[in-house]
């Protein structure tokens, strides 16, 4: 049964096994010294029953016989040689699988050596019998890389990174290049990944991240990760370190959602995300321009009013910024002369406007203002069979009329007059344009009257 269930393991789990061993091979009883090689000479033997005797008992020994077989897979006799790599495998699984029953059944944490990460494991989420079987589950499959993790947690980061890109194109690999339906991932999979990642000492790449938050929301680990337990225990810790950098806030934001891990939001993405906002305001021309648009979306999800200043720095046309060029693991920053310093995305301006509508006052409005003479294009919208078009400078205003306490219809915002009773704060930037020019020459004239006679920031 068991020369059944494992022959078919490739030469990669084969490879894995060797180096494995290689890096901390098993002490081995001063006999098998002597019964190890006889056994590996029977394996050349004229008599079939003799070869195969010696197979089983081979396989038996399990991981006592992996350093024999892997010394032995080159032997110029050809049938020793092809029997090691046959048997290199299944004896290592055999040897593996019983490591395992002996871990399930090891109620008392006895077990010397212990599994190759079960020590840390078993502090994040205890060690009861439905904990230890998922380790045993998360083992199974990632042996070689849980023993190179318990001894050195960044030795694996690589591999990690590496691991995520397998099963992305495993899923998503037939919908990209040749259609079809995606293939699946099982929960214990992302687990294993999710546990190690976790550690402080690992940190995937961008690229990483974006594949592994897609694994998220398939079937398998959708079923895990929601449940209460130790696979929401692993995630809770994974996520809390990523809710902490704005370049993955906004994907940490939407698959805690999308999970309903509602309590881990409040008491700790929602703190983590507050400081990262803040630090980011902070920081300015330092700060990684393709996260501060995310970060404005989740100050207004999260209703955190650190937001407003970031905002206000974002919409400021004398702002400047580093290029960030993720490339693999490594962020090169490139730092621009003043002179040749980028103007932040319009639409991400105009975002910044739909915070202030929201956590901002008349004191405002005179930066609003500065952006009246901007008329780049940031969107369209359509309701109610009008469509408009919006440019930076008709956000600016409608966040001014807001402000101020005009009433938007007044000044022919085409979106408000369709939608009764929306504030900017509640729709996108998009949609605080007009339906035709003539009516945003008429709304820009009726603001200058309006000003002529009011000074909002006295009131």
């Amino acid at each position: 049964m068991i020369a059944v269930r494992y022959a078919c393991l490739s030469l990669l789990t084969l490879g894995t096994w060797a180096s494995s061993y290689a890096a901390d091979p098993p002490s081995a009883p001063p006999a098998d010294n002597e019964r190890i090689p006889a056994l590996i000479r029977q394996l050349g033997d004229k008599s079939f029953r003799v070869r195969e005797a010696a197979s089983k008992e081979l396989i038996e020994l399990g991981s006592r016989a992996v350093p024999y077989l892997q010394a032995n897979i080159n032997e110029p006799d050809s049938e020793i040689a092809e029997r090691c790599r046959r048997l290199l495998p299944i004896a290592a699984r055999n040897d593996l699988e019983r490591r395992i029953v002996a871990f399930l059944n090891d109620k008392a944490d006895t077990m010397t050596p212990p599994l190759g990460g079960w020590k840390r494991f078993q502090v994040i989420v205890g060690n009861d019998a439905s904990q230890r079987d998922l380790f045993a589950e998360i083992y199974r499959d990632n042996f070689s890389l849980l023993e190179t993790y318990e001894r050195n947690p960044k030795a694996v980061q690589a591999d990690l990174a590496k691991r995520c890109n397998e099963l992305f194109q495993r899923v998503y690999g037939g919908q990209r290049f040749g259609g079809g339906q995606p293939n699946t991932v099982r929960f214990e999979e992302v687990a294993a990944i999710v546990f190690m990642a976790g550690d402080p000492e690992i940190t995937l790449d961008v690229q990483s991240m974006n594949y592994l938050t897609n694994l998220f929301y398939q079937q398998g680990p959708q079923q895990g990760f929601r449940k209460p337990g130790s696979g929401r225990k692993l995630l809770e810790r994974f996520l809390a370190r990523q809710s902490s950098d704005l370049v993955t806030l906004n994907n940490t934001y939407h698959l805690a959602l999308n999970l309903g891990m509602n309590d881990f939001i409040q008491s700790t993405l929602k703190p983590n995300a507050s400081k990262a906002i803040r630090d980011a305001a902070g920081r300015g021309r330092r700060s990684d321009p393709n996260a501060l648009s995310q970060a404005l979306w989740v100050a207004q999800a999260l209703d955190l009013r650190e937001g407003l200043d970031l905002a206000l720095m974002l919409i400021d046309d004398k702002y400047d910024y580093p290029v960030f060029m993720a490339v693999a693991s490594t962020a090169i920053v490139t730092t621009l002369k003043p002179n040749q310093q980028p103007q932040i995305n319009a639409w991400t301006r105009g975002q910044g406007m739909i915070l202030i509508s929201k956590f901002g006052n008349k004191s405002h409005i005179p930066t609003l203002e500065a952006l009246f003479g901007d008329k780049t294009n940031i969107g369209g919208f359509g309701v109610n069979n009008v469509r408009g078009d919006t440019q930076l400078r008709d956000a600016a205003l409608c966040v001014s009329v807001y402000l101020s306490g005009q009433n938007l219809t007044d000044y022919g915002f085409a979106y408000f007059e369709a939608v009764q009773g929306v504030k900017p704060h509640q729709t996108s930037v998009g949609c605080l344009g007009f339906s035709d020019n003539e009516k945003r020459e008429a709304a820009f004239k009726k603001w200058r009257e309006w000003r002529s006679k009011n000074d909002p920031t006295r009131n």
